[in-house]
């Protein structure tokens, strides 16, 4: 509608537009209802999308995570799922290009054959003077399978890093913008972290969360203007590195993180306590929870194994069982008589002995 149509505030015409009733054709006429459909990307692992309801749906989304629970790498396994359908852009914060773009390709000698993985090819390796000097020619050749295989979903994926400029969050919303108009398919966009956002001339002066509460507000309008699947990362507040995660309390810097985003998962390690055990293990378990979701299950749990040297993630189809716990066996002590009071045990939780008038 251009301005010339455009009612004039508070007409009768102004609020006629506005009547919900408006808008039951689009949702019970067939062909207009699959036009508005929400999109869903899967992801490629049966689970969560069957968990999703057919995967992760346009809107903005936020994931969180202790570090090393591969909060990255599940949504670097994500876009290159997607990239053979979607364009994806990455405005990578944290991390330089090389660094994600190896990570692919580590991923794709994995698959190469993820039953005999003697030629699969962890990060470290592929970026070690010492190993590329000195790998066999049958080493390289799989290597180079792997880059061929690589190359045609990164084809469609566009990584921007701290090396192009000062990706601000309006920034982000220009290029995304600018790509979306040049583009038939709408563009999956991942940004990792949205705490690194850097501020700019308007927000320099702001407090953090002030400025992390803009980035998001950003971030939400864009998504839903031009209908796209937005996926933030979300560090977690120190206080909340345990595995034990707070709700949303864990979500670092903004209350808002929690109630503008449309969706929100976390990734936490599976019947363990010991994160630090955990993280230096090459196959870690990891749950995927649906902790905020307009569309699928809130609560439901994904059991994943992430191989965080292939920077790989599957179905953990046996999940370990949480240790029995002990029962506690009340032991009676014999009653000590002190001129008609009776000493009772002390208890764990409470700091004082107790007494009780017997007899009285």
């Amino acid at each position: 509608m251009n301005n010339a149509e455009t009612p004039k505030f508070g007409s009768a015409e102004y609020f006629r537009a506005h009547l919900a009733s408006n808008d039951i054709p689009k949702f019970v006429n067939r062909e207009l209802a699959l036009k508005n459909a929400k999109r869903h990307y899967p992801v490629g692992i049966k689970e969560i999308d069957d968990a999703t309801r057919g995967g992760f749906v346009e809107g903005l989304s936020v994931m969180y995570a202790i570090p090393s629970a591969g909060k990255t790498a599940l949504l670097g396994q994500f876009v290159y799922h997607t990239s053979l359908t979607s364009p994806v852009l990455i405005f990578e914060l944290e991390m330089n290009r090389d660094d994600i773009e190896t990570r692919w390709i580590t991923m794709q000698t994995y698959l190469n054959d993820p039953v005999n993985t003697i030629y699969a090819v962890s990060t470290d390796k592929l970026t070690s003077k010492p190993f590329i000097e000195n790998a066999s020619d049958t080493e390289w050749a799989h290597i180079e399978k792997a880059g061929v295989e690589a190359e045609k979903h990164l084809k469609n994926i566009y990584v921007f890093d701290a090396s192009d400029g000062q990706f601000t969050a309006d920034r982000i919303s220009e290029t995304v913008e600018a790509f979306v108009k040049l583009s038939p398919i709408p563009p999956v966009v991942i940004v990792d972290s949205i705490q690194y956002i850097p501020s700019s001339e308007k927000t320099m002066t702001w407090t953090e969360k002030k400025q992390l509460d803009y980035s998001l507000h950003i971030l939400a309008d864009l998504a839903h203007k031009y209908r796209l699947l937005v996926f933030a990362v979300s560090i977690m507040t120190k206080n909340t590195f345990s595995n034990k995660q707070a709700d949303f309390e864990a979500l670092c810097g903004s209350n808002l993180l929690s109630y503008g985003a449309d969706n929100i998962y976390s990734l936490s390690f599976h019947n363990t306590d010991d994160i630090d055990a955990e993280r230096r293990k090459p196959e870690r378990e990891v749950d995927l929870t649906l902790k905020k979701s307009r569309n699928s299950g809130v609560g439901d749990v994904v059991n994943l194994i992430f191989r965080s040297q292939f920077m790989h993630f599957s179905h953990n189809s046996n999940p370990t069982k949480p240790p029995e716990k002990k029962k506690k066996t009340d032991k009676k002590q014999p009653k000590e008589e002190t001129n008609g009071f009776e000493k009772v045990q002390k208890d764990d939780d409470c700091p004082f002995e107790q007494l009780t008038i017997e007899n009285v």
